[in-house]
């Protein structure tokens, strides 16, 4: 123990040392480095995406910006859920110096006041009382959301390196080094390229991450803000309004997956029974629990029932359904769910479907809802990507439903893929603002050989049959 406690002193000591022998430059609002009279301030409109085989979009981050003499009042608004980034928040803060005046966080009782050095406020979260502080920092600290102009304001010469400090009543003091890597050729999402200056952000400590801002040459504008996460590169770029309602027009075109659907290989459908491991693969190995699905497919009867249990051993969760379907239209018919104490039933008639839960409780009450044309029962999705066309681009969005009425889930098939040593078609499902869910099916027998999913950035958790 005496021997551990002495190397930690001694590799403090030379972190410290380290420090000293490098002191940088450590910037403050109204620093002589920062170019600010140079930039652009005008409102924005960001579209994230994650990268990969088939790239995601993640969601929006907006700012409106408005001025007024010398102050500027710039309300950002993040609905990029799939990264982890949602919320508004109001910042207010001189021009062109960014020296803080209030940081306040719309959906939360949080509030910062600067001035110079000095911070004071509260913190609160959900329902607890805020919490006042009176704190004086060594320097003057930024706003975590002008960060990105100080990114823009940099001296643009390579190596030149700097400690941004910034503070907020939730996060309280974080020190950025900013650091002009150097300069680069950028290609856009649109496939149109720019001279770009790279400045990188890094975090230390807890949350620790490096990212990336990208910035004009000529203009001084941002280009694009990446970093790498566990669950796949984020490339945030500037969008339009334009552009996201053309975009949405886009899946709107897309077919409409309703049972009955003639698109669907429905011969091809069998009675099976399967065993699952459900695995969690990042952000550590471990096995987390199981699930059995049996398909009985009656042709003479023309039902498709469906029977499943799951258990997370390690949430100490357990459900168990049968759900039946109409076949070959694989229409829902009536389901049964248990979760626990709760049950829940769905009839399905001409019109809708009727929910009844026991207990029944205020957050999730019975319903009776009708559906203007006929939408999947939830849990026929497995099945379904089973049975898609196994065609290159082929895209659809699975009508379905939901507490708060019908929804779409877009389905898509990505290529081919060899999973354990069998050809395999990758097909996935997504849910808008949500990670998607992949299915690797055999390219033959459309036997299912694995489910990954993304429950949030940097978590994969894996269904895959158990051996026997």
């Amino acid at each position: 123990m005496r021997f551990q406690t002495l190397a930690r002193l001694g590799l403090l000591s030379a972190a410290l040392l380290a420090t000293t022998a490098h002191a940088q430059t450590v910037l403050t609002p109204g620093h002589p480095d920062l170019m600010t009279s140079s930039l652009t301030l005008d409102s924005q409109m960001m579209a994230a995406r994650v990268m990969g085989a088939s790239p995601q979009d993640a969601g929006t981050m907006s700012t409106m910006v408005t001025r007024e003499g010398g102050t500027v009042t710039m309300v950002s608004k993040d609905e990029a859920q799939m990264i982890g980034r949602t919320g508004e928040v109001t910042t207010t803060f001189a021009w062109p110096s960014l020296q803080p005046i209030m940081r306040q966080v719309t959906d939360s009782p949080s509030m910062t006041q600067y001035d110079g050095a000095r911070v004071t406020g509260a913190w609160g979260r959900g329902e607890w009382d805020p919490i006042p502080f009176d704190i004086t920092l060594r320097s003057a600290p930024f706003q975590p959301e002008t960060l990105p102009f100080v990114a823009r304001a940099l001296p643009f010469r390579a190596g030149y390196t700097a400690t941004v400090p910034t503070f907020t009543a939730n996060g309280r003091l974080s020190e950025h080094t900013m650091t002009v890597t150097g300069q680069e050729t950028y290609t856009r999402a649109d496939g149109s390229t720019v001279s770009a200056w790279v400045v990188e952000d890094a975090t230390a400590g807890r949350g620790a991450r490096t990212q990336r801002y990208v910035v004009d040459a000529a203009s001084r504008d941002l280009v694009a803000v990446t970093f790498s996460g566990r669950g796949g590169d984020v490339v945030i770029e500037p969008t339009s309004q334009e552009a996201i309602d053309a975009a949405a027009a886009a899946r709107a075109m897309v077919m409409s997956l309703r049972p009955g659907n003639d698109a669907l290989a429905v011969d091809a459908l069998q009675s099976y029974t399967q065993n699952y491991t459900v695995k969690l693969v990042q952000p550590q190995q471990q096995d987390i629990g199981t699930q059995s699905r049996t398909v009985t497919v009656d042709r003479e009867a023309g039902t498709v029932t469906i029977e499943e249990s799951t258990e997370i051993a390690i949430a100490g969760q357990m459900t168990t359904s049968t759900t039946t379907l109409a076949y070959p239209s694989l229409r829902g018919m009536n389901s049964r769910t248990e979760n626990g104490d709760v049950v829940t039933n769905l009839t399905f008639n001409d019109d809708g479907v009727i929910r009844r839960r026991t207990p029944t409780d205020d957050e999730s009450p019975d319903y009776e809802m009708a559906f203007e044309e006929p939408v999947f029962d939830p849990s026929a999705l497995f099945e379904v990507m089973r049975l898609v066309p196994f065609e290159e681009d082929w895209t659809a969005n699975y009508e379905t439903f939901n507490n708060e009425g019908t929804t779409s889930i877009a389905l898509a098939t990505v290529g081919q893929e060899e999973v354990e040593g069998r050809q395999a078609w990758l097909v996935t499902a997504t849910v808008e603002g949500q990670p998607p869910t992949e299915f690797a099916i055999d390219a033959d027998t459309r036997e299912l050989l694995r489910v990954k999913l993304q429950p949030q950035m940097g978590v994969e958790i894996q269904f895959v049959p158990t051996d026997g």
